[in-house]
């Protein structure tokens, strides 16, 4: 069976490239020695009179004066300067500096604390221009240009003398051009990203690398996605919430879709046969290249969760089937074991098929190493009267006694938690119709478990 995306956005979009899968993340800087070098970058820019510079910002430093915050770009306070800095709480410094050292300035207000913003410097022989989301903030007049070739682009942090003035924060979709970006430009960039094969990209980093805040210690150069150089990190922990690839600016048209796991998904001109996220590049009928994010999930929720000595199948609705499986008996289905819960007898692995909607699918394989007591232990006599039952059921099992007996849904709540000596009577007329677990538990622990179905 093959499900084909149409959707609006198929009308507004012209597909430019194929589809991948990727992360959204970002690189955070803890303001302490972090930082990323990419060697020798201004050889890309240098002798031109059309530069620019664009960033996702998330700034977290309250209070930046006398030790600043450096966002990125080029910074020797000699003959080549080109870089975003946070100045003071609210405001920004942005610099031109050519080689001649002739130094142009300009103060920015309006930047806000622990929240994504997007800036862009550019330059064209003879204006320097600054926007802050897609829209010009200041101008000022400025001539002159790079020649030094050997100059480092830096992220999360500028020189200044033998120290730097790190970031505390986080930056994503850092560029560098070797053009002048127009202000339509700049608005497109702000609202759909960037296009790697963009006519002037010289530098792209997007920090969709790794796991956000998992263990990325393997990771060591920071991809650029021209293909020029790689930016080099230092001092990262690369573990964690902090100093480390975190979870990014989203600039993606998200979509979501579901299929038949076994069947196709044609999205544009490609045919997906898994779920995942992938993105695709359109151009807009505004003239910007702009990213669609695709959630593709399977009509079935094969999730299971587990609690105690119950394992649960996820996917519930109406017509919704259940086949428990023996994962180390060739997923043999297991007689009598198609309700939403199964409580396992003895050690080994299990999975669920689910039927739901015209489709089927299988779950993970979850290991039980220890079921307690085996289900039939104590079956013989423990007798439950009537079963199904309505609004109430006895329970009698002679050999149990000073016992607890608690209730468990299928969810693994406890309903009904009393004591239990030999015989009890169990009022039902609150608990929604169902299949329910029976556990007894004294000192030593589980010592039996039965089955009850609510009607």
């Amino acid at each position: 069976m093959k499900k084909i995306y149409s959707t609006l956005l198929f009308c507004l979009f012209l597909l430019l490239g194929s589809t991948k899968a990727q992360n959204q993340n970002a690189l955070a800087f803890d303001g302490t020695n972090d930082l990323v070098r990419t060697q020798g970058a201004s050889a890309l820019i240098a002798g031109s009179n059309a530069i620019s510079m664009t960033c996702w910002v998330y700034p977290q430093n309250p209070s930046p004066n006398g030790t600043y915050d450096g966002f990125c770009g080029f910074r020797n306070n000699s003959d080549a300067d080109f870089y975003i800095l946070h100045f003071n709480t609210t405001t920004l410094e942005v610099r031109f500096r050519n080689s001649a050292g002739g130094l142009f300035d300009i103060i920015s207000g309006g930047i806000q604390l622990n929240t994504w913003q997007h800036l862009a410097l550019t330059y064209d022989g003879s204006k320097l221009r600054f926007y802050r989301n897609g829209v010009r903030t200041d101008s000022l007049a400025a001539s002159g240009n790079i020649i030094n070739p050997a100059d480092t682009f830096y992220m999360g942090g500028l020189p200044y003398g033998g120290s730097i003035f790190n970031l505390i924060g986080k930056l994503d979709e850092v560029s560098l051009w070797s053009k002048t970006l127009s202000a339509s430009e700049v608005k497109c960039i702000y609202s759909a990203g960037i296009d790697s094969t963009e006519a002037g990209l010289q530098l792209l980093y997007k920090f969709n690398q790794g796991v956000a805040g998992g263990n990325n210690s393997t990771i060591t150069t920071i991809t650029d996605g021209t293909g020029h150089i790689d930016g080099i990190p230092s001092n990262f922990s690369m573990t964690g919430t902090a100093s480390n690839f975190v979870a990014g600016k989203t600039n993606v048209f998200a979509a979501t879709a579901t299929f038949c796991p076994g069947s196709n998904y044609i999205w544009g001109n490609d045919t997906l046969t898994e779920t995942g996220v992938y993105t695709q590049v359109y151009n807009t009928i505004a003239g910007c290249d702009s990213t669609v994010q695709l959630t593709l999930n399977s009509v079935v929720d094969t999730s299971v969760t587990r609690s105690g000595f119950i394992v649960f199948a996820i996917q519930t609705g109406v017509g919704v089937a259940y086949q428990w499986l023996d994962c180390n008996n060739a997923f043999a289905p297991i007689s009598g074991a198609t309700n939403q819960a199964y409580v396992p007898s003895v050690i080994g692995s299990y999975a669920v098929k689910i039927t739901y909607s015209g489709c089927t699918d299988t779950s993970s394989c979850y290991t039980f190493t220890s079921v307690g007591i085996a289900e039939n232990d104590y079956n013989s006599n423990i007798i439950i009267s009537p079963n199904p039952a309505k609004d109430f059921c006895t329970i009698s099992a002679p050999a149990i006694s000073n016992a607890t007996l608690l209730l468990y849904d299928v969810v693994g709540k406890i309903v009904v938690k009393q004591k239990f000596n030999s015989m009890s009577e169990l009022p039902l007329t609150t608990l929604n119709s169902g299949v329910y677990f029976i556990e007894f538990r004294n000192t030593n622990g589980i010592i039996a478990r039965k089955k009850l179905v609510k009607e």
